[in-house]
């Protein structure tokens, strides 16, 4: 199973794909609460949207992409309050390359998304 991909043209069978996974190995519920780091352009915060069910069920989806932050923000919260996004101002070469956050606190994210990856 592909796990990342480009393009419209994987976006849904990979998203059913993370959501299969967490039905299986989890036991995914609507009223669960979700975090997700490193969430991108909310590929499973969409899906994710209409499983969980407020008030317990929710989902909270942090990235250091801040464009990507605010358009989930703008299109997927407006329409579903229990599924909030979170900037993290951490350093990355490419996504942001202005450190505003504790050396260790970036390496820690870093380290993080990279051993879930």
């Amino acid at each position: 199973m592909e796990l990342t991909g480009g393009g419209v043209d994987t976006f849904e069978k990979i998203s059913a794909g993370h959501i299969a996974n967490l039905r299986a190995h989890l036991g995914l519920e609507g009223d669960m609460s979700v975090g997700e780091i490193g969430r991108g352009i909310g590929r499973n915060a969409i899906p994710l949207a209409d499983i969980l069910t407020p008030p317990n069920g929710r989902y909270l989806g942090i990235d250091i992409v801040r464009p990507s932050i605010d358009w989930c923000s703008q299109h997927i919260s407006k329409r579903y309050p229990h599924v909030m996004f979170a900037w993290f101002d951490a350093q990355n070469t490419i996504f942001n390359p202005t450190e505003h956050c504790p050396p260790r606190i970036s390496a820690f994210l870093s380290m993080t998304l990279r051993s879930i990856a």
